[in-house]
């Protein structure tokens, strides 16, 4: 079998791709190994009207609801509301996006394989050679061009270097008989002995059901055990029937390198992912985007050099690197805070000041935006007085910390 580009995934980032490059009248397969598109889900499927306007998806496709805020669940039980004056974020059916975009791709042209895993990747002097296991059968499929959205549980054996994937989130999250305090605010809980170095998050999804998840990045720490003490620990959870259960990998950090000779990487493989938030679709589709204008290029060319899809990095570093590099340095900050000091910073959040500029300055899809307008000598040092005197140099030093961030990320 012998294609121009082998585009390996159907999720979001490997649909969009494939569908870019068949446009354009190129030769296009798209592998999946499950059955279906779409499954299973190791999402929790909240995204922003940008995120469809990318995807090309209207709202009445695929929205289950609409999300107006977020209620914080703070280390000593605390409950600070954030928003709740405008639409921040909508959930949405993850599989049925998914086939979505798949179905579109096949519109497009593109050949999509189930059932179909991937056991190696070799480049070489003619192109790239993929071998694959499809329904028990092992077959070679050849291509000039190899686009991997395989997802952050990559297993592949490829002859080319990325850097390693160290930083990852483990977690765990499914659906369950609803028990949100609020059906259009999101629920994040914070603290070391509920997270250690993350998050949980309830999520509205529909009437009935809502989308509970936690993670953390210490491999010792078993997300399960994590989501059956947050379940324990909050009235409103306890109890909780679970419909569904699965575990996921987060990507918390960029590879070093996202192209080589004859492939690309996009999506969860490449670390495309929000370091504040874990969220990675509209990284993905934004990824799926640039990939595919500097493969048309290179097809266009017969040119698959590695200098030549080089393009694609700087395409994707100009967009948004920044904004991936500042996530991850804010990450590094708050995760050395104590309990205690979460708590008096969260406290922050309860004037009038900082509401309005979450107000304003709110988006899942760039959180930077937010922190670097609430960064600022300003509202930090304004902030000052109402938090202990023992916590103002900790202050000062974030503020410090986080301009250093910001000039480190411009360079």
């Amino acid at each position: 079998m012998k294609y121009d580009v082998i585009v390996i995934g159907s999720g979001p980032a490997g649909s969009k791709t494939a569908e870019q490059i068949a446009v354009r009248g190129f030769k296009v397969v798209l592998l999946e190994e499950h059955k279906a598109v779409g499954s299973p889900v190791h999402c929790a499927g909240l995204v922003t009207t940008r995120t469809l306007e990318h995807a090309q998806i209207r709202k009445e496709e695929i929205v289950l609801n609409e999300i107006s805020g977020a209620i914080v669940h703070t280390p000593f039980g605390q409950q600070i509301i954030l928003g709740g004056d405008k639409e921040y974020a909508l959930v949405i059916d993850r599989q049925k996006f998914d086939l979505l975009l798949s179905n579109r791709a096949q519109d497009a042209g593109v050949d999509l394989l189930l059932e179909t895993r991937v056991l190696s990747i070799e480049e070489n002097d003619n192109g790239v050679s993929v071998r694959v296991m499809r329904k028990g059968q092992e077959m070679t499929i050849l291509s000039s061009l190899v686009v991997r959205a395989d997802g952050s549980k990559s297993m592949i054996l490829h002859n080319a270097d990325f850097g390693s994937m160290d930083d990852v989130i483990l977690a765990t999250g499914g659906e369950i008989v609803s028990k949100s305090l609020s059906q259009n605010m999101v629920e994040i809980f914070i603290g070391s002995d509920v997270a250690p170095g993350w998050f949980g998050w309830l999520i509205p999804a529909q009437d009935g059901v809502s989308r509970l998840g936690i993670g953390s990045p210490n491999p010792k720490i078993s997300p399960k055990n994590l989501l059956g003490k947050l379940v324990d620990k909050y009235d409103h959870l306890r109890g909780a029937q679970f419909l569904k259960l699965q575990g996921g990998v987060i990507p918390i950090k960029l590879r070093k390198n996202i192209t080589s000779s004859k492939s690309m990487l996009v999506g969860d493989v490449a670390g495309q992912v929000k370091s504040t938030s874990g969220g990675g679709i509209y990284t993905s589709l934004l990824a799926g985007e640039m990939a595919a204008e500097v493969a048309i290029d290179a097809l266009i060319n017969g040119d698959f050099s590695r200098k030549n899809l080089q393009h694609y990095e700087k395409k994707w570093k100009n967009k948004i690197g920044q904004q991936l590099l500042l996530g991850a340095a804010l990450r590094e900050i708050l995760m050395k805070f104590s309990n205690h000091e979460i708590e008096s910073f969260l406290n922050l959040f309860n004037s009038d000041e900082i509401r309005n500029i979450t107000s304003v300055h709110g988006d899942i899809d760039f959180p930077t935006v937010l922190f670097s307008n609430l960064f600022t000598p300003k509202i930090m040092l304004g902030g000052i007085r109402n938090l202990p005197l023992r916590l103002w140099p900790r202050l000062i030093l974030l503020l410090l910390q986080w301009q250093s961030a910001t000039l480190r990320s411009k360079t």
